[in-house]
């Protein structure tokens, strides 16, 4: 497992894709927040299903919609 603050921009998203399909990888879980959603869901549309992006909400808040618990 890894982890990082790191603000994923448009132009990182095809090139993370192409090294997740290189090492073929077709699962990716995501463990954060609202941002972390945000880059699962986009993550998913811009593979157009070829990589599946699981997001396992940690947020101190519990404010990720649709959840009524979160480890954080």
């Amino acid at each position: 497992m890894g982890s990082g603050r790191h603000l994923l921009r448009e132009e990182d998203f095809a090139p993370a894709i192409s090294a997740l399909q290189r090492a073929r990888i077709e699962t990716l879980f995501l463990i954060g927040g609202n941002g972390t959603m945000a880059a699962a869901a986009h993550l998913h549309t811009v593979a157009q299903g070829q990589v599946q992006a699981i997001h396992i909400p940690k947020t101190i808040d519990n404010d990720v919609a649709g959840t009524e618990v979160a480890p954080g």
